[in-house]
């Protein structure tokens, strides 16, 4: 975490929040003088701040991104109906990219949105010509290995993979045989569900 926060911003400068969420439970990752421990290495490592927090603090620091996408849901609905493409995208685009922070996946959506908003984020992800450039590659549930591979890599989105020939992935370093199995058949898997192209 501490490779890929250096890789982030070693061109940014000023200081730069790091938000790391997950519901692993380690009691060494929570207890106060264990979490200042890591926070206080991950600052002089990093020179960023770190907060460390499970999925349902996460939530409650974020209320107002909860709120706002019930809001974005019901717009991208309208523009869906009006076909206003573009708007659709950024939309969509935005509600992805507050859901993929949270850890929802393709797989997980019942935990995150109502049917019908599961139906509505379908819909956009079917019709909307592009979508697949903007879904995030972490949409896909991948394992730590093809996520790391994928961020190596610089692929950020679903497309991007879609989009490589097998002579660029063999050429992309640390794609072993497994990560590369696992990026097709989640992309498959994606494609059977969400019924976009590939």
């Amino acid at each position: 975490m501490m490779k890929a926060t250096n890789e982030i911003f070693k061109e940014k400068t000023g200081w730069h929040e790091v938000t790391f969420v997950t519901n692993d439970k380690k009691d060494d990752w929570f207890r106060d003088e264990s979490k200042d421990k890591l926070v206080r290495e991950f600052e002089e490592e990093t020179g960023c701040s770190l907060l460390l927090m499970n999925l349902k603090e996460f939530k409650e620091a974020h209320k107002n991104q909860v709120k706002s996408l019930t809001t974005l849901m019901s717009q991208l609905q309208a523009n869906l109906e009006k076909k206003n493409i573009d708007k659709a995208l950024y939309l969509l685009k935005r509600q992805l990219n507050i859901l993929v922070p949270w850890g929802a996946t393709l797989f997980n959506l019942s935990e995150y949105l109502s049917e019908s908003e599961q139906e509505v984020l379908r819909k956009a992800i079917q019709n909307l010509p592009g979508s697949i450039y903007i879904i995030p590659i972490q949409f896909l549930d991948l394992t730590v290995r093809a996520a790391n591979c994928c961020l190596n890599a610089k692929i950020t989105t679903v497309g991007m993979f879609s989009q490589m020939t097998s002579l660029d992935i063999a050429n992309t370093r640390n794609f072993g045989k497994k990560s590369i199995e696992e990026l097709h058949s989640k992309t498959k898997n994606g494609s059977r569900i969400l019924k976009f192209a590939i």
